[in-house]
């Protein structure tokens, strides 16, 4: 699953209405610093235990020398012994765990492809993240937006396709490109997307009512 995730919490909540709706198992790729910040480590328990989600950590080559005032926060919470190797060994857990569970019956994972909340305009697909999209495994886009007028999320999903073990990275970099604009995106971004892509018909599916 390829979250379009435009706020942190959006893909907490497409995790929470797979498990509720689908009473599947969830993995979910989470970045390494949350594991290590006190309130939010708490919070996340609670979160995965109550919807069975398998979160797994996995850290960014951004994280290994900080620059913005922000990022520099949240690795300020990493335990001393936390090296590169012991980062290195979690996102090797990641594709692996993640390569298993793809062709296991009632096992979801979920992941942002880009590493970030930018569903469109990522400038290049995670290493790891292609790594199980060559797996021969079935993909699936999906987005939870908030939605004023009904006052609640909505979660929406996109088409099943899989990629080739040979597909190249520009095949897959314009792949997903085109299955995020397919997804019923926020009219600001629509605006956006509509400078740099055609005008596509949106695809939209099961609306969660959580």
């Amino acid at each position: 699953m390829l979250d379009a995730h435009l706020h942190p919490i959006d893909i907490l909540l497409t995790a929470r209405y797979l498990n509720k709706t689908y009473k599947s198992n969830i993995n979910m790729a989470i970045v390494g610093f949350v594991f290590h910040m006190p309130l939010v480590k708490q919070a996340l328990k609670w979160f995965g235990r109550k919807y069975k989600i398998n979160f797994l950590p996995v850290y960014r080559k951004e994280e290994l020398a900080p620059k913005d005032l922000s990022m520099k926060f949240f690795c300020s919470f990493y335990p001393k012994d936390l090296d590169l190797e012991t980062r290195k060994n979690a996102n090797k857990n990641f594709i692996k765990t993640a390569m298993e569970l793809c062709h296991k019956p009632g096992e979801i994972v979920i992941a942002a492809p880009y590493g970030s909340t930018a569903p469109l305009f990522g400038k290049k697909v995670r290493n790891g993240i292609k790594k199980i999209l060559l797996n021969n495994s079935l993909q699936l886009t999906s987005i939870t937006r908030w939605h004023f007028t009904k006052l609640q999320f909505q979660t929406y999903f996109g088409r099943l396709f899989r990629f080739k073990p040979s597909s190249k990275e520009n095949e897959i970099e314009h792949k997903i490109h085109k299955e995020f604009t397919r997804l019923p995106l926020p009219i600001w971004l629509n605006i956006i997307k509509s400078k740099f892509y055609r005008q596509k018909a949106f695809l939209k599916v099961p609306i969660s009512k959580y």
